[in-house]
């Protein structure tokens, strides 16, 4: 075969390998986000960092740049996609949530490796401080944050600058995975859900380890039936939960706010359910993309950082969101997001 033949050969193989790679990536990508937790494949896409998209790129551009260079304008099209469909990236800075008149923060303390917030809360100085994964700990909390009271409902804590008038499991959830606090802020009672989702950590583990090899050698299939019969129970289990306090939240005649670790990515179905029927403060007056998950990485695909946008703020209509922000990166599983409100001018 002449060289000449040889480099069509190779220029038709990598027009052919792109097309594919293009429809895979665009496919795929949709696929994560209607399917989401609904079927285990687009799950594991979901919970992954958004480079490992972009690995097949290292390969092809040199390719297209030695064998035909026309073929680079796909790739810049592509990282549009996947920044702003996936990733949800809003190019315009964030709305300051430290010019609201009622401020929160909310924060998962469990894994915080011995870092916290308190400077970020310095910064913001908020209302109402929502912490998971305290419990009786919070009462430490408040002595180390003068000027806010506590209050505790399981693993849920409180730190409040105003009057905290009960704290409660929320009712009617299946699982203990929200508490409800009611706070006076002047003569407006306010009411927040703190909420703590079960982690899918454990689910993903079994369903990446237990599975080409080890089912190959079990005779289980691709992946065993029975983790993926588990994963997509919990997954639906969590889908419920988001419902069940959904419908608790609606039922409340104050302001409301919900927030906290709700171990859901803001592409997939549970965000998108609490998401329907409250106010998404990121979505609305965030900047960026509002990861908060985890606060450092080892993952190269996210450059080191976090890649997931689990921790969450919603509100209701009887509050107008004015800013909401994520802290900046430390060395703890979960950033703290901050938020701000109007309550007057509604």
């Amino acid at each position: 075969m002449s060289r000449s033949r040889f480099m069509v050969l190779l220029r038709w193989t990598l027009r052919v390998i792109t097309l594919l790679f293009v429809c895979l990536f665009v496919i795929g990508l949709l696929l994560t986000h209607f399917l989401a937790e609904g079927f285990w494949l687009t799950t594991v896409s979901l919970y992954s960092a958004p480079g490992f998209w972009l690995v097949p790129m290292f390969f092809l551009i040199p390719a297209a740049l030695f064998l035909e260079r026309k073929l680079l304008f796909v790739y810049p099209l592509l990282l549009l996609f996947l920044v702003f469909f996936h990733m949800q990236w809003k190019p315009f800075s964030s709305g300051d949530p430290t010019t609201g008149e009622f401020i929160i923060l909310s924060n998962n303390v469990g894994q915080r490796g011995k870092t916290s917030f308190r400077n970020y809360e310095q910064r913001i100085v908020p209302d109402i401080i929502l912490l998971q994964e305290v419990g009786g700990r919070i009462y430490k909390y408040e002595k180390d944050f003068p000027g806010y009271h506590s209050a505790a409902s399981g693993e849920f804590g409180i730190l409040s600058r105003h009057p905290i008038l009960f704290a409660e499991p929320v009712p009617g959830l299946a699982l203990p995975v929200a508490s409800r606090f009611r706070v006076l802020f002047g003569e407006e009672e306010v009411v927040l859900y703190n909420v703590h989702l079960p982690t899918p950590r454990r689910n993903l583990q079994r369903l990446r380890g237990n599975g080409f090899m080890h089912s190959l050698a079990t005779g289980g299939g691709l992946f065993s039936k029975n983790v993926r019969a588990e994963f997509a129970d919990f997954m639906n289990r969590n889908l419920r939960l988001a419902q069940q306090i959904v419908e608790a939240a609606s039922l409340e005649d104050s302001p409301v706010i919900i927030a906290g670790d709700f171990n859901a990515p803001a592409q997939g179905r549970v965000a998108r359910v609490i998401a329907k029927a409250f106010q998404d403060a990121h979505t609305k007056v965030g900047g960026g993309c509002g990861f908060t998950f985890p606060g450092v990485s080892r993952n190269p695909f996210s450059l080191f950082g976090p890649f997931l946008r689990i921790d969450h703020v919603y509100a209701n209509q009887k509050l107008q969101l004015v800013g909401c922000k994520v802290e900046p990166r430390r060395p703890s599983q979960h950033l703290a997001v901050a938020a701000g409100f109007d309550l007057s001018d509604l």
